[in-house]
């Protein structure tokens, strides 16, 4: 909940109260990690569970309650997104009434269960088009980005070799931005573009489906468990205040945590090939997903041949643009990237230090600090499935606080993995509810 305040009252860009609320949560991550790095088999003891299922609902609606009074919520609105401000307080009716049952203890019908959950997903789903419909041409390099790649493959051209756009970020002075989503990006986004007639409903659709992955998957390593609890990842990550700023976008982090959602349902169904398969489209979405790799193939230890499946699918996204031009690929993924100065924007610590002490922190530094993380936990949590997501969190959060630039996306991705934490069986992740 820390970063949500953080994204919802700075809108991502650099502001002190936010970074101060984006360091409480890292350092909560950063306590959670570094006693398990100490005790990596300690339980914490079961206790009442009202407590904190109430604070968490508490929590969902007070977000909930933001995002309706978010004049921001929707940045190039050309009229007003009044079926979103409905959605989001049918949704925190819908919340409230989970209250009773957390309050007496006692279970739900199950038919009720599902009907209220589909109401929610409804909401969500109105309040996306609403959104979508309300801002058709937000004025934002990354929409015209994939709105550009998108209708580059339904023509048979290579976006990698032909997209080029003006970028959009304060006094930028570099090249223009060719395609620097990867390439699974255009096969989620090209079909949405030619149905629909906008990359962003491919987003939309995977907020929804992370949403039911996280329910499934609660569902099935908490049998018979309240009704709030196996709902509140999916609930937590859809009242994040900022999800339709971030759809509004065309931030493709959405795709990055509905693979990942759909990963840990199918751990938790136990299907280990669609887990491979899973876990390399996931590896796939984003070029920050590398500090996931080592987690995940030594925490839900993989075999040599689902690592193999893994890295084949996530290959299998790139191959078809790598052959056809391999040193556009390149450069529209990692040169361009590189090229990018340090954004004074930014909601990093860099961007704090150049603001209160005019001292410059080399971007290495971030990268530096979630490799180690990232080995560190892929080393010491072998076998331990619950941590490869409070784990990839860390080291996200590491890696994106000591960046040189880092905004809402990116820390909108840190929330719906948080979010997924709930999902895995191990009481001791209640320590990142407040992430």
């Amino acid at each position: 909940m820390c970063i949500g305040v953080a994204v919802e009252i700075s809108d991502g860009h650099y502001s002190l109260p936010a970074l101060l609320a984006v360091a409480i949560a890292l350092a909560l991550v950063a306590v959670h990690w570094a006693r398990r790095m100490l005790r990596p088999t300690e339980e914490d003891a079961a206790g009442d569970s009202r407590a904190p299922m109430l604070l968490v609902a508490a929590g969902v609606i007070a977000m909930l309650w933001l995002a309706m009074n978010d004049e921001r919520l929707v940045l190039y609105a050309v009229r007003p997104w009044r079926l979103t401000i409905v959605a989001l307080c049918t949704m925190g009716i819908a919340v409230a009434s989970y209250v009773p049952a957390i309050l007496r203890g006692t279970a739900e019908n199950q038919d009720f269960r599902h009907v209220r959950f589909a109401v929610i997903l409804a909401c969500v789903f109105a309040g996306g088009v609403d959104t979508i419909r309300a801002s058709p041409i937000p004025a934002v390099d990354v929409w015209v980005v994939e709105m550009d790649g998108a209708d580059a493959l339904m023509h048979g051209k290579n976006p990698f070799a032909v997209v080029s756009v003006k970028s959009t970020a304060p006094n930028h002075a570099g090249p223009n931005s060719p395609y620097v989503y990867t390439p699974l990006q255009l096969f989620i986004t090209t079909p949405a573009k030619a149905i629909a007639g906008d990359i962003r409903y491919a987003m939309l659709v995977a907020i929804l489906v992370a949403g039911c992955a996280m329910r499934f998957a609660t569902r099935r390593v908490w049998e018979d468990g309240p009704s709030f609890a196996e709902d509140a990842p999916a609930l937590c990550y859809f009242a994040t205040p900022k999800l339709f700023f971030i759809l509004e976008q065309a931030w493709t982090e959405p795709v990055s945590v509905m693979f990942v959602s759909l990963v840990v349902a199918a751990h938790a169904a136990k299907r280990p090939l669609a887990t491979s398969i899973l876990l390399g489209l996931a590896f796939a979405t984003k070029q920050s997903m590398i500090w996931m790799i080592p987690i995940a193939c030594t925490a839900l230890s993989l075999s040599l041949a689902q690592i193999a499946v893994a890295f084949g699918v996530a290959a299998a996204t790139i191959a078809p643009f790598a052959f056809a031009d391999f040193h556009a690929l390149k450069f529209a993924q990692l040169d361009y990237l590189k090229l990018l100065p340090p954004r004074d924007d930014g909601l990093t610590l860099r961007t704090a230090m150049l603001d209160l002490f005019d001292i410059e922190i080399p971007g290495a530094i971030g990268f530096g600090l979630a490799a180690i993380a990232s080995a560190a936990s892929a080393w010491r949590f072998r076998g331990r499935a619950s941590e490869l997501l409070p784990c990839t969190v860390f080291a996200l959060l590491v890696f994106f606080f000591f960046n040189k630039y880092a905004f809402a996306n990116y820390y909108f991705l840190t929330i719906g993995l948080s979010a997924l934490v709930a999902t895995l069986p191990d009481s001791s992740t209640a320590d990142l509810t407040r992430a």
